[in-house]
């Protein structure tokens, strides 16, 4: 039978290996949102929900290890209990998982960033080709500016 150390550090491994592998999508994610590959956006979107309810399961395991687990700093708590030469990969193994949970929020971050921009670009396309552009400008015969309104169309048929 593992000792409960042994089982926290698998736990830990195997959580940092689905978070890793969750990071890695995220950054093919950002490459096909900024190629605008629908088909890879969508692939990766079911990848990344499979991985994030992986992730979920194995932070259940982990905290099914931790006495006190919804208490912040229990895990660090726990590893505190144990010897330094057991407790220092420990928490080696816990500092690693939280950086890649960080960098998985950044890159989070970023692709939300990218999926607006993509969003306000389509939205302006959109408002442009259905003739309702408020803050177009456009020339007068005379050469003077004039601001376009809503009810101003480029064009008609």
């Amino acid at each position: 039978m593992p000792t409960l150390a042994e089982q926290l550090q698998t736990a830990l491994r195997q959580e940092t290996a689905v978070a890793q592998r969750l990071y890695e999508v995220m950054a093919q994610e950002q490459s096909a949102l900024q190629r605008m590959d629908s088909a890879s956006i969508q692939a990766l979107a079911q990848e990344k929900s499979r991985l994030l309810a992986a992730l979920d399961q194995q932070l259940l395991a982990r905290q099914k290890l931790v006495p006190n687990h919804q208490v912040e700093g229990a895990v660090d708590a726990l590893i505190n209990t144990f010897p330094a030469a057991i407790a220092n990969p420990l928490q080696q193994a816990v500092d690693q998982l939280r950086e890649l949970l960080f960098r998985c929020h950044n890159q989070n971050e970023i692709n939300g960033r990218i999926i607006s921009a993509s969003r306000r670009s389509v939205e302006r396309s959109l408002s442009l080709i259905r003739g309702h552009q408020p803050d177009a400008v456009l020339y007068t015969q005379n050469g003077g500016a004039t601001r376009m309104g809503p009810n101003r169309r480029f064009a008609s048929a």
